[in-house]
């Protein structure tokens, strides 16, 4: 496959775009990616299908009635590599001329316009299959089925006329077909996820996540592209770890301002996930680098978002709700910062331009409540209920009593769940003057307590009983969730 250089930006009617979704759930879930992208999607590209395992008819498509073309498949998770293969088929019946075909899922954003961009820099003509992937140790790579993939025209051909063998694949992969009614078991492969990926941790679930199971539509896929030898490439604006906007969208630092001012049409492209700067930019580049990804409009923004947890840990409901927010970021602003949260598997945005975007709703600490259910050491698995106001200590030791492999493994756990109890709160940054002059700053995470971080530093300090109040005062006051959990008697 070679790269395209063109001469303009590809058209969004030569994009076709599968979702695919499920009886149980899509009522609830299509609406909100009609009101965000779908509509537009639908009104622009050169196709949009739904497939799901039951038939919806509509005399045309409105957030009252979205149409779904039914698949011969099941309606469980077991049946998602039969959509997969369903959605590639419906896509190209649809619309046969799509230079590329998308399949993404019902808590997927997409931005048409970005993805556009990034897909017009690769050949349609040539064999491509795009998304944000990673390395299997069977030495083939697949992109993740969160975000989704793209496949060229060419791609999709190739994948089409050999549809048979991708069914064989996944039905000896991971054993998703029945038998007479009965599924068979699963074979003792297993491909665990890497220690990295694109240069940040993703290993650290300690849920012994692995990438074989019986419904992993994404390597079955991986294993049948390489097998038609296709070799996933990207991520070219596909990401399989959400966006948060409810923590809140801030105007970006200066420097990076500055720069996205620069002239548009001098510009080069530094880094896969969409990095530009001009030419001039100097050090910069890798400062910005550095922090993560900067994106102008529509070049420099991310594509095809995955709004459910990247590692499977948090329940995806908690990201859906974003999925408006997200869009409306994205698509309003001139330019966009993203930065990757390696601790809670997800990105911020900043924007660099003067449409500073506040929190969009305001949390009510004392409903919000999140369930991880957990299973340690192979034993039936059990429910972890994580509130607002809760201390993760106190909590984990609850759940773990003395097991001490059962704490490590499940405090960051009880960290995500907080970050989301509380509506992932930006780190916050308190500047002190000490008396020798001085300037120090404490950067106070939304999971820690402001009261003991301050006291640490105050013996560090060596400050007086006056100056410590006034320091355990402010950091308490830099986040609202432990005003609330104070004043509720809930943390101490």
């Amino acid at each position: 496959a070679v790269l395209l250089v063109s001469s303009k930006i590809m058209s969004i009617n030569e994009l076709s775009i599968a979702v695919i979704t499920s009886s149980p759930v899509q009522g609830e879930r299509l609406p909100a990616l009609w009101s965000s992208w779908l509509a537009r999607a639908q009104e622009r590209c050169g196709g949009v299908v739904v497939v799901s395992d039951i038939a919806v008819k509509c005399t045309r498509m409105t957030s009252m009635c979205i149409p779904t073309v039914k698949c011969a498949c099941e309606a469980s998770h077991w049946g998602l590599p039969c959509k997969t293969a369903c959605a590639f088929e419906e896509s190209f019946r649809n619309a046969p001329l799509a230079k590329w075909h998308i399949r993404v899922m019902d808590d997927t954003v997409v931005d048409i316009d970005a993805l556009a961009w990034h897909l017009d820099k690769l050949d349609p003509s040539s064999p491509w299959y795009v998304g944000e992937h990673i390395d299997i140790k069977e030495n083939f790579s697949a992109a993740l089925g969160g975000a989704g993939w793209a496949l060229s025209q060419a791609a999709t051909r190739l994948a089409l006329d050999h549809m048979p063998l991708y069914h064989e694949l996944s039905y000896n992969l991971g054993c998703n077909f029945s038998d007479g009614g009965l599924y068979r078991l699963c074979g003792e492969q297993e491909w665990p996820l890497p220690q990295t990926h694109l240069g940040r941790l993703i290993s650290d679930t300690p849920r012994g996540l692995k990438l074989m199971s019986p419904f992993a539509d994404d390597i079955f896929w991986a294993a049948y592209m390489s097998a038609l030898d296709i070799t996933a490439t990207g991520p070219h604006g596909f990401t399989q770890a959400p966006i948060d906007v409810f923590g809140g969208v801030p105007l970006c630092d200066p420097f990076i301002n500055d720069d996205n001012r620069a002239a548009a049409d001098n510009t080069r492209r530094l880094h896969d996930l969409g990095v530009y700067y001009s030419q001039s930019a100097g050090g910069v580049v890798g400062r910005a680098l550095a922090r993560g990804t900067s994106r102008q409009k529509p070049r420099h923004r991310p594509a095809v978002i995955h709004m459910g947890d990247e590692v499977g840990t948090i329940p995806s409901k908690h990201w859906r709700q974003q999925i408006n927010y997200v869009f409306e970021t994205l698509t309003a602003s001139n330019a966009t910062v993203a930065i990757y949260e390696s601790k809670f598997h997800y990105w911020r945005i900043c924007v660099s331009d003067e449409k500073h975007i506040r929190p969009p709703i305001q949390l009510s600490l004392d409903d919000s409540v999140v369930e991880l259910k957990l299973s340690i050491d192979g034993t039936d698995s059990k429910i972890l209920t994580v509130r607002a106001c809760d201390q993760p200590e106190i909590l984990v030791n609850q759940f773990c009593r003395n097991n001490v492999e059962c704490q490590q493994k499940v405090y960051h756990l009880v960290l995500q769940a907080l970050d989301v109890a509380r509506g992932h709160p930006r780190p916050a940054t308190l500047s002190v003057q000490l008396a020798d002059g001085t300037q120090s700053q404490i950067v106070l995470q939304n999971y820690e307590n402001p009261t003991q971080v301050a006291q640490v530093k105050c013996q560090l300090w060596n400050l007086s009983d006056v100056d410590c109040a006034h320091l355990i005062e402010s950091l308490v006051e830099l986040h609202p969730h432990f005003q609330f959990c104070q004043s509720s008697s809930s943390i101490s």
